[in-house]
């Protein structure tokens, strides 16, 4: 999922996230595996991610 950044965001095992270039630029750490990633909120910008048992949401 591409982000309003222009990164790309990919839930496997926790979230990678990759620069426009495709180079790594960082991980976020969730406590359980995440199936589903969405940004959301007034200005698009939280990024919300779905676990079998939790909603979480940060601002990336």
């Amino acid at each position: 999922m591409a982000g309003p950044d222009g990164r790309v965001y990919v839930a496997n095992g926790q979230v990678f996230v990759y620069r426009p270039d495709g180079s790594s630029a960082g991980e976020i750490d969730v406590p359980e595996r995440p199936l589903q990633l969405i940004f959301g909120g007034p200005d698009k910008r939280t990024l919300f991610i779905l676990t079998h048992h939790a909603l979480y949401s940060v601002r990336p």
